[in-house]
């Protein structure tokens, strides 16, 4: 156990250039096809966690995700049109997710809740987030700028939280979901993302850094919710990861679950304030 925190930030040190290299400077096949290589690592956990046991479930699974990713990417010119309703779609049901997540978990063990209900949960989690980011990547020249604002932001807010819940946490935000999160650690999230939009407001939307500041704080809470939904996932499956893709980190939900919740958000607010071209 002594090694964990080094396995941690050694994942982290290697992974992070690699992440920035590839939203800056890939061209968009490429990114499309990292992206989507990862949103179905995503569905692969997710069956998992819906309580599909076997391989070939959680293949089948992984194929229903891929096809709806091929009919949704084959929107043509509605592109921007139908990015927005996909995030628009995305954020109605995180607003259902909240309800989820305030319920919280049946226990610690899988629930009687229908695997399939939780199944296509998975589409609502992951799909809109794909598509999201793929299409901020595309629809401007500083577009791959946005889509590492975004990633970036959701490591600071996490960073901001933990460090924060760590030497202040007492109150608990949600002890039946995820026992460590505190008021405190929120706090310490909203700080943390309010500095960073401050410091590089300017420089990924001139002219428009309050608006961007204040949609970075907004984005705060719905990544909490994510990171919330993920757990309640985990408990009702009775496991502590989603997977092991990342040594230290766990699985891939482990960390991107904020970005699940927050990726459409972003998008719809950046379009609907029409700060993209």
């Amino acid at each position: 156990m002594a090694e964990m925190p080094w396995r941690r930030i050694l994942t982290a040190l290697l992974l992070a250039p690699a992440a920035i290299a590839l939203i800056l400077v890939a061209p968009s096949p490429i990114v499309w096809g990292a992206f989507s290589l990862l949103m179905l690592v995503g569905a692969w956990e997710w069956a998992r966690l819906a309580g599909v046991r076997v391989a070939a479930g959680r293949g089948a699974h992984v194929a229903i995700t891929l096809l709806a990713m091929i009919l949704i990417a084959r929107g043509g010119e509605g592109w921007p049109q139908l990015a927005y309703g996909v995030a628009v779609a995305g954020i109605l049901w995180w607003g259902l997710a909240l309800l989820l997540v305030m319920r919280g978990p049946l226990g610690n063990t899988p629930s009687p809740r229908p695997s399939s209900l939780k199944l296509l949960a998975g589409h609502l989690v992951l799909l809109p987030c794909w598509y999201s980011l793929l299409a901020l990547h595309d629809r401007s020249e500083n577009g791959p700028t946005l889509v590492l604002y975004i990633v970036a932001l959701m490591w600071v807010v996490d960073s901001g939280a933990y460090f924060a819940g760590r030497r202040w946490g007492r109150r608990k935000l949600a002890p039946r979901v995820s026992p460590g999160k505190t008021w405190e650690g929120v706090g310490g999230a909203l700080v943390a993302a309010a500095l960073y939009a401050l410091l590089l407001g300017e420089v990924v939307l001139p002219g428009q850094a309050g608006i961007l500041l204040l949609l970075s704080l907004l984005l705060v809470p719905v990544s909490i919710v994510g990171d919330l939904l993920v757990s309640v996932m985990k408990r009702e499956a009775g496991v502590k990861d989603t997977g092991t893709l990342f040594p230290g980190h766990g699985g891939l939900l482990d960390r991107f679950d904020s970005l699940t919740a927050s990726a459409p958000f972003f998008y719809a607010g950046l379009h609907s304030l029409e700060l993209l071209p």
